[in-house]
């Protein structure tokens, strides 16, 4: 069984192409069906400067389902996380 199929119809033993129909698809499946638009995903709020951090696979796959969830950036939901959860520092100066 083929997982992609090719877009040029192959042609049967008697010279006439393949409509794909036979094999399961309804005729015009694959062209009636409504394209989905993809819609852009929130950015973290603020300005953004790229950093490193190193993850375990584990907590990588939980950020990546969580923002999949969310509809957001992996950036996007570690920064969220990571403002909830972090303690806020407050800095005073003297003079």
């Amino acid at each position: 069984m083929e997982l992609l199929r090719s877009t040029v119809p192959a042609a049967d033993d008697d010279g006439q192409a393949d409509d794909g129909e036979g094999r399961g698809d309804a005729p015009g499946d694959s062209s009636t069906a409504p394209k989905r638009a993809r819609r852009a995903r929130t950015a973290p709020a603020g300005k953004t400067k790229a950093r490193n951090i190193r993850l375990s696979d584990d907590v990588h796959d939980r950020l990546w389902l969580l923002a999949r969830q969310r509809k957001q950036t992996v950036s996007a939901v570690v920064n969220d996380l990571l403002d909830k959860g972090l303690p806020r520092w407050e800095l005073k100066r003297q003079g």
